[in-house]
């Protein structure tokens, strides 16, 4: 099933995803970097997301190979994540606030192509 995503308020950050090594590290760094952990002290990305995926999607460095005009949109720890074809990545805080339980993993959302 595809879903479009819903309206939203401002993000709480905006990142290049372009700049990092690949698109699940820069997800990281954003995350980390709005919560004040350490990257590698919080939750790991692949149990919200398949990061091999998400990577093959959005390469950095190979434009012809990007999701171009896609967009792919998660929850990870407390944040929605929405990344999309042209560099673009959006951290919003997720609208079911409650802080996920270690272990506890989350499905993304597939998101139309738009």
């Amino acid at each position: 099933m595809i879903h479009s995503l819903p309206k939203r308020d401002e993000p709480l950050q905006r990142f290049d995803w372009t700049t990092a090594e690949s698109a699940s590290q820069a997800v990281v760094a954003a995350v980390a970097d709005e919560s004040g952990a350490d990257p590698c002290g919080i939750e790991p990305l692949y149990g919200a997301v398949d990061t091999d995926a998400l990577d093959a999607l959005f390469q950095t460095g190979d434009v012809h190979r990007r999701f171009a005009g896609g967009r792919v949109a998660f929850d990870y720890l407390d944040y929605r994540v929405e990344l999309d074809g042209s560099g673009q990545g959006l951290l919003y805080e997720r609208d079911d606030a409650p802080s996920l339980q270690p272990g506890v993993s989350q499905r993304s959302t597939p998101v139309s192509n738009g």
